[in-house]
This record gives structure tokens, sequence and C-alpha cells, in this order.
């Protein structure tokens, strides 16, 4: 079996990363539309974009595998908040390149992000939302075994939030809901530990 220089783990557990991850996440574009019928029987179809400002912040954790010297792949979960009504466990898989440099050296890479955000469950709404970053990093070696990173990605989010009833207080319910697609940009800004 080979063995690596950290001592005398095998090549996969050599390999193996573990991480943490804190960030601050700044929504500044939503897209919503929805079809919906009101309890009084008429139909409402209606699409609205613009500026939406939401702060939100994440904290994770990882597990992830060094593929080769420059691509890393990562299991992410942890809480997140998407949006001012979409607080999520989110599942995701990451994948880290870096072009320039090995990931055992100070420098740039790019990530790339998929997943889905399991929504914390409430009385209103349990349906789970999609999401996509991308972004670009700068990693330093604190250690021979750890690295802080700085990270900013763009992150869009595909969810289907709760609709204000027409007719009174509360939210349409969803048998009365034909279709409701809502998008959402924002930018964040994360520093994680990985060893």
């Amino acid at each position: 079996m080979l063995l690596s220089a950290r001592g005398g783990r095998s090549e996969f557990t050599h390999r193996l990363q573990f991480g943490v991850e804190w960030g601050y996440s700044q929504t500044f574009y939503k897209l919503h539309h929805y079809n919906i019928v009101t309890n009084e029987g008429y139909r409402i179809n209606e699409e609205t974009e613009g500026i939406f400002l939401y702060p939100n912040g994440a904290l994770l954790a990882n597990i992830g595998y060094d593929i080769s010297e420059r691509f890393n792949i990562s299991l992410y979960s942890g809480y997140a908040g998407f949006a001012d009504d979409c607080r999520v466990f989110p599942i995701s898989l990451r994948l880290n390149m870096f072009p320039g440099s090995s990931m055992y050296e100070d420098g740039f890479y790019t990530m790339v992000e998929g997943g889905v955000g399991l929504r914390v469950p409430t009385l209103e709404k349990h349906d789970a939302a999609f999401f996509a970053c991308i972004g670009e990093a700068y990693r330093i070696k604190l250690t021979p075994f750890f690295n802080l990173d700085f990270i900013v990605s763009l992150r869009t989010v595909l969810d289907r939030p709760n609709i204000s009833n027409p007719d009174g207080a509360g939210y349409v319910s969803k048998h009365n809901i034909r279709s409701n697609n809502a998008r959402y940009y924002a930018l964040n800004f994360s520093v994680a530990l990985n060893f």
C-alpha cells in the first residue's frame, strides 16, 4: 500500500479532505411568475421581476476527495438562507479546479457547484429549492495540512415561494396553484477552513 507524507496514512485517506465554511449572501435580483385560481374562481397570471435586496448567511461542512493535484470534488451540507422565506438544509456537490497551480500551494482556483436545498419545515411550505453556483477563490496554505480559502461566487436559486392570498389573509392553497416559479440571484462571500 502506498503511503503518503501525512504521517503514514494511505494514499486514499491522504486524498480525503474535510472543511467548514461560513458565508454571507446578498440576494440582489428576483424573477417570479405564477398562475393561480382564486377562491372566487377567477385566474391570475402574473410575472414580476426586479431588484430584490435580501441578506442571508450560511454555515456549511464538507467532505471531499482530491482527484488529482488540480481537481477536488466535495459533498457539502449545513444550513443556509436563500431568500426572505427560504431557509434550507443544502446538499450539493462542488468541483474545485486549480488551473494555475496545485491545490497544495497558495493560489487562485475556480469552483462550480449544484444541489438541492431541503426547506426547513413550516406549516405553509415543504418544497425543495434547487441552486447552482460558480465562483473564484484564493487559497492560503496555513500549514501543510490546513488551508484557508476566500471565495466569491454567483448563485442562482430556483424556488416555489408562497403566494399571498388575493382574497384575504394567508397564502394561496396548493390545489389553486397552476404554476409557481421564482428565480433568485445572489452574490456570495465565504471563508473556508479545509484540512
